[in-house]
């Protein structure tokens, strides 16, 4: 685990406003308060070795196949997330149809979009099946939409 700045402001200035502990991994998390901007997040962050670790390609989200009656009702469940969050853009949306969608996983949310008529790039630094593994490969580009559905609380 490393302690890191925050990602709004970049202030190494923070409070630990409460903490998790996951009896499972062995693991305790501290939400913390930036004292420069009041953004709340994770400090101290998993490093990418630690994060790596629990993205292996056995995390449920990363997998196509449904081998089992949890993996097909997850894939139900998946399925109506993914309407919401459809509901949610398309509420704030104004014929616009291009987007990001950072920290994609296994690029099934990006499929969903591009399936309703929405042009969709996925990134994600964890997966390989995400259309690009690097911000910089489209640091030239527009998109009217940005999603971060589960990147923020990394």
């Amino acid at each position: 685990m490393e302690k890191v700045n925050c990602i709004i402001c970049n202030q190494y200035n923070d409070s630990k406003i409460a903490y998790f502990i996951d009896n499972k991994e062995n693991m305790t998390y501290h939400l913390s308060k930036c004292n420069s901007c009041n953004f709340i997040y994770l400090n101290q962050q998993l490093d990418i070795a630690e994060m790596l670790d629990h993205y292996k390609s056995d995390y449920i989200p990363y997998k196509y196949r449904k081998e089992n009656l949890y993996d097909y009702f997850f894939s139900i469940l998946q399925k109506i997330n993914f309407m919401w969050k459809k509901s949610v853009i398309n509420k704030y949306n104004s014929n616009k149809n291009s987007i990001l969608d950072i920290g994609s996983g296994n690029n099934s949310f990006s499929h969903y979009m591009c399936r309703n008529n929405f042009n969709c790039i996925s990134y994600d630094k964890f997966s390989e099946l995400a259309d690009i593994n690097s911000l910089e490969q489209v640091k030239n580009e527009c998109f009217d939409i940005i999603t971060l559905w589960h990147s923020i609380e990394h």
